[in-house]
């Protein structure tokens, strides 16, 4: 699970998923002496509702914050970050592609929350 320090497998059911399943085992089969590629580290889908796009990135499972960053929820555009145990594990974003995307790294590197909300407190070298 993303943000929790212990590797476990996650089932998503979308088709940029699969599209990257088929890639990873295309290269591995095109290049069968080099080490398999996986999948993104960070699990991500997205819907369009009603001329509004969804996006998530990473998980909610098991969350204990929630945090609103860009918008309002009463809106139709917001990003709101998900954190268990102080650390990042999830993004949605309505209608905020852009916005969105800055936390792909965050989740992928495992970010703590408090890094992600006040990186300029925070500094280089934490």
């Amino acid at each position: 699970m993303v943000g929790s320090g212990a590797a476990c497998h996650r089932r998503v059911e979308h088709w940029t998923t699969a599209k990257e399943h088929g890639a990873a085992v295309g290269y591995t089969i095109a290049h069968p002496d080099s080490v398999p590629r996986g999948v993104g580290p960070v699990p991500y889908f997205w819907s369009d509702h009603f001329g509004r796009r969804m996006q998530f990135l990473g998980t909610s499972a098991g969350h204990d914050e929630t945090t609103t960053v860009h918008g309002d929820l009463d809106t139709d555009e917001f990003v709101v970050l998900y954190g268990r145990d102080g650390m990042l594990t999830g993004a949605l974003g309505l209608s905020a592609a852009r916005m969105l995307a800055q936390f792909r790294v965050a989740l992928g590197q495992r970010s703590p929350l408090d890094a992600v909300l006040n990186p300029a407190r925070l500094g280089p070298d934490s």
